[in-house]
């Protein structure tokens, strides 16, 4: 069992300088890990760790820093290769911004120290200086030692996109990092004495090159603050640096030639200058860094990293099951195509390029439930499976399914629907505005509304219902099928939550509808429809099938016909059911009515364009912002409200007793008895100054003191359309909710039967 656990997890903590310049041994950074990105904060922090640990080690020669741990992975080698290699799973923006520090020490010791040791004459100073860059090169370079080349000076780290090489024609370095440390070792293999310019210009792959120019720029000028005498940072800047570098601890712990030194302080004493002070401290640094700051190395399998990823990361972001697919696409895809670069000409790239565009371009909170939300959607979509958040189950998802793919062509079809699901979320379910969305579709100010009111009500497991007539439409060009499933799931997703108050289930039905369709159930004597919506299904439902799979479920939740369902919309607390519920409720139930006064109901009888209410500007509209309670929740002692209203405590909530009203003009009624209350709403359903004004008045007669400010607001608010029924009731009792209450579902109902052909 040992050593099982051995082959796939070894872990043990090592200087900096037994991780980065142990012979033969180098790092890469796979192709999914995001370019080199840390923030400034995140460098500020390192540097006051090791300036702390520095301080420390003056009192306590046993001091040193923990910098965490990195999780790598051994990867197969070549002869013109490091003999071993390490993927760096975790760790790398740390370990990066490490050997950049000790790339800038190394330059400022062997540009600034000769006018220093020529001043000071003395050799085991020079020669710690040597050693110094003997220790900085080993963890900078792999030297491969194959014969006196600059192309022997291979970079510690590159990213799986590059090519180690002895020689000019063997090796590439396009990534940002590996570019510049592999011009810097042709820098100081030509031993120029001019100082190296630490930023990128012209290398060949400009991915990070800005990010590394800036947090190069920064180390740098946090390195002048430590030994400038106008500093002002407590933390970074070392008051007395030529102090630190001869005190005992210091020295005796990472000086060699300590002994050999002793006196020297007074030699340094009289050089006051800010340059001698800098080499001072890029060796005092130097040292620390590498010989004082201790990393823990996890080396695991390739199966299991991302497991120990997990266990490990208690406090860091990790990778998104997403990045970490893109290793294995990658593979897949050169293996099919018996080509190393054959992933980099696919069209599977073309489309994986802009499922991590959209996954980078989140923060680093946002993306992560971000990616958790479009796998699960994606599950659905592909082959109909349910998956949870867990980033091992997302990955292990992605893996087998691409894994029993036969070519880059059915590998291009599966990313091509995981891009398609991106494009829909960006371009419809997470778009800001979507008043410029589906130009040219049927019915669209309707399809707007009822994906405005999905969205609102977060039923995200209607995306992939969506997303898979969204692809057809696109490709087809004709959105017809997709005006007529969108309004059909809005219109099963309100009668299915209206009924119930609560979801029941409703996420189970969603996901029953991409993986089965409908499936029987042995307590429920509904007939089995087998039309599911997933990409492994032979073919797409037609409007007709996929209306019949939503009627099968509605028949098992027992209302599919209207006489079942409003046994429970009756008594239904739509008001605790959800804010967007209850607003499509009364959007859609008063949509093109118009108030029979013989009858005394609303009926659908109006002509276009009057009381269209199923429009985004509508749903928008500071008009239907709140809903409002006609009789009031609560009452006190002085109340003329209908005390039978109050004796079933569901009634109070029910549809006829709610309706729309501006947010202000909900506070300014709340709790007013129902003459004052109508007169109130009177006011809003006026269109003209005049009539307003005789509303108003009439207000004051029932004891209804409206403010001018108001007053004010009236005249410029928007005319209440759907309050115009309310003002027609003499009186508001138990009747007339219950009353309402029917009229209003049967107008749901029908406008559902239409959308959903349940008859």
């Amino acid at each position: 069992m040992k050593n099982k656990i051995k082959d796939v997890f070894e872990a043990d903590s090592y200087s900096t300088f037994e991780v980065l310049a142990q012979s033969g041994v180098a790092y890469q950074v796979p192709d999914y890990q995001r370019s080199y990105s840390w923030k400034e904060e995140n460098i500020y922090r390192l540097f006051e760790d090791i300036c702390h640990g520095i301080e420390g080690l003056k009192k306590e020669p046993t001091t040193l820093s923990f910098f965490g741990a990195i999780i790598v992975t051994r990867v197969d080698s070549s002869p013109d290769m490091p003999s071993t290699i390490l993927s760096i799973v975790d760790g790398q923006q740390r370990l990066t911004t490490i050997v950049l520090i000790l790339t800038i020490l190394h330059e400022n010791i062997r540009t600034k120290s000769h006018k220093l040791t020529s001043k000071l004459n003395n050799k085991p100073f020079t020669d710690e200086i040597k050693k110094t860059l003997q220790i900085l090169k080993k963890c900078i370079f792999d030297d491969h030692a194959m014969s006196d080349d600059v192309y022997d000076l291979q970079p510690i780290i590159t990213r799986d996109t590059d090519i180690w090489g002895n020689e000019k024609h063997d090796c590439s370095y396009r990534s940002a990092v590996s570019f510049l440390l592999h011009e810097y070792a042709k820098h100081i293999f030509d031993n120029k004495t001019e100082t190296f310019t630490f930023r990128l210009v012209g290398n060949k792959d400009d991915n990070g090159k800005v990010e590394l120019n800036s947090r190069l720029a920064y180390i740098q000028s946090l390195l002048n603050k430590m030994v400038s005498e106008e500093a002002e940072d407590n933390y970074l800047h070392i008051e007395n640096i030529l102090s630190l570098s001869f005190s005992k601890n210091i020295q005796e712990q990472l000086y060699k030639y300590h002994e050999e030194m002793v006196g020297l302080e007074s030699s340094f004493a009289n050089l006051q200058n800010e340059e001698y002070k800098s080499v001072l401290l890029s060796i005092l640094l130097g040292k620390y860094i590498t010989d004082k700051v201790v990393l823990t190395k996890v080396v695991t399998s390739d199966e299991y990293a991302f497991e120990v990823f997990e266990s490990l990361n208690a406090t860091g972001e990790p990778l998104t099951a997403i990045e970490t697919f893109k290793p294995k696409l990658i593979g897949v895809v050169n293996t099919l195509e018996n080509n190393k670069k054959g992933f980099y000409v696919s069209n599977t790239k073309v489309h994986f390029s802009i499922v991590e565009e959209y996954i980078g371009n989140k923060g680093e909170e946002e993306k992560q439930v971000i990616t958790q939300n479009l796998l699960i959607s994606f599950a659905l979509l592909y082959s109909g499976e349910t998956i949870g958040k867990n980033l091992s189950v997302q990955r292990k998802y992605l893996r087998d399914q691409v894994e029993t793919l036969k070519s880059e062509q059915e590998i291009s079809e599966f990313i091509f629907n995981l891009k398609e699901l991106v494009l829909f979320r960006k371009e419809i379910w997470e778009a800001t505005e979507l008043n410029n969305s589906l130009n040219g579709c049927p019915d669209r100010d309707v399809v707007l509304t009822s994906i405005e009111f999905l969205r609102s009500a977060n039923k995200t497991l209607t995306v992939p219902i969506l997303t898979r007539y969204y692809i057809a439409a696109k490709q087809s060009g004709d959105f017809s099928t997709f005006s007529q499933i969108t309004k059909a799931i809005t219109a099963f997703t309100l009668i299915w939550r209206v009924a119930f108050s609560g979801t029941n289930r409703i996420d189970h039905a969603y996901r029953e509808i991409m993986s089965h369709g409908y499936k029987k159930k042995k307590s429920i004597k509904v007939a089995e429809v087998d039309k599911p919506l997933n990409f492994n299904h032979s073919s797409l439902p037609t409007i007709e099938e996929f209306c019949c799979v939503l009627k099968a479920h509605l028949e098992a939740k027992k209302i599919g016909t209207f006489d079942e369902w409003f046994k429970y919309t009756k008594k239904s607390n739509i008001y605790k059911a959800s804010g967007p519920i209850a607003k499509m409720f009364l959007l859609l139930a008063n949509n093109k009515t118009q108030w029979n006064e013989n009858k005394e109901i609303l009926e659908r009888t109006a002509r276009s364009n009057v009381n269209e209410f199923m429009t985004l500007d509508v749903w928008h509209s500071k008009r239907s912002a709140t809903i409002e309670h006609t009789a009031p929740q609560n009452v006190n002692s002085t109340s003329t409200w209908d005390p039978a209203i109050y004796d079933d405590l569901d009634t109070i909530n029910t549809i006829g007793n709610l309706t729309l009203l501006p947010k202000k003009e909900n506070l300014n009624v709340a709790n007013k008895n129902w003459d004052q209350k109508k007169a109130y709403f009177n006011c809003f359903t006026q269109r003209c100054e005049t009539t307003l004004s005789g509303a108003i008045t009439a207000a004051s007669k029932v004891g209804l003191n409206i403010p001018e400010k108001v007053k004010k607001d009236l005249l410029v608010s928007d005319y209440l359309d759907f309050l115009t029924p309310l003002v027609q009731e003499k009186s508001w009792d138990l009747k007339v909710i219950e009353k309402r209450t029917k009229n209003l579902s049967e107008l749901l109902w029908s406008e559902a039967d239409s959308w959903l052909n349940l008859k």
